[in-house]
């Protein structure tokens, strides 16, 4: 992922079953605590991803719903040059 904007972001697939797929989309996202975010947004064919991004730790916590609703779960790291 990367962050186009504060509203803004592109992301990329680069494992599992669609290497390769990259998209734009629009994002909300709160404030937990400094740092951590969630992060949400709706992708072009109603999947919906929710994140906990924790830029101190550098970790990223990911739940994805797909367009049929099954839920599937990952993490993964952040650095600051993904922000």
């Amino acid at each position: 992922m990367k962050y186009l904007s504060d509203r803004r972001l592109a992301w990329e697939q680069i494992k599992g079953p669609q290497p390769g797929l990259r998209a734009e989309e629009d994002y909300g996202f709160a404030a937990i605590r400094p740092a951590v975010h969630f992060i949400w947004w709706k992708e072009k064919d109603t999947s919906v991803v929710a994140q906990v991004v924790d830029f101190e730790k550098g970790r990223v916590h990911t739940t994805w719903t797909s367009p049929d609703k099954k839920v599937a779960s990952f993490q993964g790291t952040v650095t600051p040059g993904d922000a």
